[in-house]
């Protein structure tokens, strides 16, 4: 899988339609994803060819501390719906892939 779409659909093929359609909306209405998205699509990646990339690293800084990955973890309700231990099953998730995981209020 390389791009959100291929996550999208493989989440389609085995999650029940309740439980994707809660994960794929926004609060209130929609407006911050709208923007996320909005945001996201002026971005672009340019690859850049035949560049020594042996000492590259994923590795991040936020709030103070050193992450292995860049990417966290939203904050998102009732994981139980996917994982019978819910929202600590997420947390050992996020600490072994090395990322912060933000809780839901």
């Amino acid at each position: 899988m390389v791009t959100i779409e291929d996550y999208e659909d493989y989440a389609k093929q085995r999650l029940p339609f309740g439980h994707l359609e809660y994960l794929q909306r926004g609060a209130a209405k929609d407006e911050t994803l709208g923007r996320n998205v909005e945001a996201f699509s002026k971005i672009q990646v340019i690859p850049r060819y035949l560049i020594d990339v042996s000492n590259r690293t994923t590795k991040a800084e936020a709030l103070g501390k050193q992450f292995k990955l860049p990417i966290g973890i939203s904050p998102t309700g009732l994981h139980k719906r996917w994982h019978p231990d819910g929202e600590l099953a997420t947390v050992r998730a996020a600490q072994s892939a090395g990322t912060i995981m933000i809780v839901s209020s």
